[in-house]
């Protein structure tokens, strides 16, 4: 709470140094990975749980590489959905 008379302290920003931080309220990016991973990443924990509770609550080991479920193929039914004729995606693009 400020007293009558009174002023806030002035808030300088320089911009000498390469990491000088940007005026709140600014974008600041400090990785380099994009938001559409992000949302990748975000939305597989979501849907790993769902595959866990469609095969009967089992642990599962997921390969992030692969994004495969490690020895459980009636797992990996569920990692892709299968396409209709004629709009079918070929394994190797």
């Amino acid at each position: 709470m400020l007293l009558a008379g009174a002023s806030l302290p002035k808030r300088e920003f320089s911009s000498t140094h390469s990491k000088a931080r940007p005026p709140v309220g600014l974008p600041f990016r400090r990785d380099g990975v994009s938001a559409t991973h992000k949302g990748h990443y975000s939305a597989l924990l979501s849907h790993l749980a769902n595959v866990s509770g469609r095969v009967g609550n089992k642990k599962l080991a997921f390969d992030a590489k692969t994004e495969t479920f490690v020895g459980a193929p009636e797992a990996n039914q569920y990692v892709k959905r299968r396409d209709r004729a004629p709009w079918v995606i070929p394994e190797k693009v």
